[in-house]
């Protein structure tokens, strides 16, 4: 155990963290790209973290042929731009669906980035129907 303190932080707590993490970095990109945004890509991944010895929530992966954790990375792409933004990241189980938590991680980054560059346009090929118009 690394802290006698790591279960005492309240889903509400990790929850406000996460909303203060897309907030802070969608604030800094609306200023620097002054809102003009014309379209920005989402990239959602779930990545393998390997642990060693008994960690709570570490459990064998299948596809990744280890113990681990399976943290979901959500990042942003501003137009042709090739850097990506970090605005997600959440710790889950290493026997987690690789999708899960992604719908309403989705539903919360995209009305957020709607709000912040409402020019911003959907493609068609990628129509979602999260959230409703």
């Amino acid at each position: 155990m690394l802290s006698r303190f790591e279960n005492r932080v309240r889903h509400a707590d990790l929850f406000r963290t996460a909303d203060a993490l897309a907030d802070t970095a969608i604030l800094h990109h609306r200023r620097r790209l002054r809102g003009k945004a014309r379209r920005i890509t989402i990239d959602m991944d779930p990545a393998d973290d390997p642990t060693h010895g008994q960690q709570e929530l570490a459990f064998y992966n299948g596809h990744y042929g280890n113990w681990c954790y399976l943290p979901m990375v959500t990042n942003v792409t501003f137009g042709d731009e090739s850097e990506q933004y970090l605005v997600a990241a959440v710790l889950r189980p290493g026997n987690a669906h690789a999708s899960k938590g992604a719908i309403g991680m989705l539903r919360r980054l995209v009305g957020k980035l709607r709000q912040a560059f409402p020019k911003a346009r959907r493609p068609a090929q990628n129509r979602l129907p999260y959230p409703p118009e």
